[in-house]
């Protein structure tokens, strides 16, 4: 480990999300929650390690705080910055007209539901008008002129 002002930067294997790893007898182990049950205590059942500092790899336990799942999701910048944007991915803005909150939890832009509900009905109406008409020819095939025109009446109207 590597001692950076406050930071204990944990200088072996990271994870693709920054997590300093560690293996003993084939078993990983996440870094800082070694670090936190070695110096302070064990982690209580339920609660997770949130990094007070913001620095994944940091070891040090006096940057380190037992809290609940949504409590560390929430202190994350992940939820500031989701609630700082102020258009949706494809460019609509964000007004309460224009937005669906889910339990304030999550928001969804009312015109992207409008052209995703649109373009599904419309991919779907294509795609019964496709199988219907390759019905008729697959049922009509072998039939002799007055038959055809009969089954595709049939078919249209009933």
């Amino acid at each position: 480990m590597i001692n950076t002002d406050d930071c204990w930067l944990y200088a072996g294997y990271k994870s693709n999300l920054g997590y300093g790893q560690l293996w003993h007898k084939s078993k990983r182990y996440i870094a800082h929650r070694v670090s936190y049950e070695t110096f302070v205590k064990p982690i209580p059942h339920g609660l997770v390690i949130d990094h007070l500092c913001k620095v994944r790899h940091c070891i040090n336990p006096e940057h380190l705080e037992p809290v609940t799942a949504r409590e560390n999701t929430l202190r994350g910048d992940g939820v500031l910055l989701n609630k700082q944007k102020t258009h949706c991915p494809k460019g609509h803005e964000y007004t309460p007209e224009n937005t669906v909150s889910y339990s304030n939890k999550w928001r969804r832009c009312r015109k992207c539901i409008s052209l995703k509900n649109k373009s599904y009905y419309t991919a779907s109406k294509a795609h019964h008008t496709l199988n219907y008409t390759l019905t008729i020819q697959v049922c009509s095939v072998g039939l002799e002129g007055s038959q055809k025109s009969n089954l595709r009446l049939r078919d249209t109207f009933g």
